[in-house]
């Protein structure tokens, strides 16, 4: 493989969220994990779009060998999305471009992380 085209293959793999005009609101597993037991700071995140047309890619930790996740909006009985993978296919995203600004709700059950986390999308 020549040394260009490993370099264009390397930067698609680090940046793919910018390439390709999307946004990404990354929730980490420390925050996660101070949600699941309490300690630490467990606020409500904010992700600010600049349109209600901005793609967005919520991406989440990896719970374990398996990790089930469950978005909510107000209706707590009914998912928006729901999401069961493996190790293998980490970390688990969802596209939330069309969603409308409000409070909402991520349920991971997990063997290394769960819990509720909590995040409020708005619209400059």
């Amino acid at each position: 493989m020549n040394k260009t085209f490993s370099t264009i293959v390397l930067l698609l793999l680090l940046f793919p969220i910018h390439l390709f005009g999307q946004s990404s609101f990354t929730i980490d597993a420390n925050h996660w994990e101070n949600c699941e037991t309490g300690e630490g700071k467990c606020d409500t995140l904010i992700y600010i779009r600049k349109s209600n047309n901005e793609n967005i890619q919520l991406i989440m930790p990896c719970g374990g060998t398996y990790t089930t996740v469950k978005l909510y909006g107000d209706n707590k009985e009914i998912p928006l999305h729901s999401l069961n993978i493996g190790y293998e296919e980490c970390p688990p995203t969802f596209n939330i471009t069309k969603l409308i600004d409000g409070d909402y709700s991520i349920y991971m059950m997990a063997c290394n992380l769960g819990g509720e986390v909590t995040f409020k999308l708005k619209t400059e």
